[in-house]
């Protein structure tokens, strides 16, 4: 199907998981560190939090930064 659509993917490029929690934890494990911070929306699934506590990083309610657009200085404020 990706292949079709014109993209060169290979069979080592392909991880295969049980389910969407599976996939979250590998991926979100990989790329952060803890006390990483993560904008995450509202509501969420609630698997992922609970991975990102393990992970212990540092989650932000999409709702309490100024989105629209996103403002890096509410961001900024958001976090501290």
């Amino acid at each position: 199907m990706l292949i079709q659509q014109g993209l060169e993917v290979y069979p080592e490029e392909v991880i295969i998981t049980n389910g969407s929690e599976q996939a979250i934890s590998l991926a979100t494990s990989y790329y952060l560190q803890p006390d990483d911070w993560v904008i995450v929306e509202t509501p969420t699934y609630h698997g992922t939090l609970g991975i990102l506590e393990n992970l212990q990083v540092k989650v932000v309610d999409r709702r309490r930064v100024e989105c629209s657009p996103l403002s890096h200085y509410a961001l900024v404020q958001t976090i501290r």
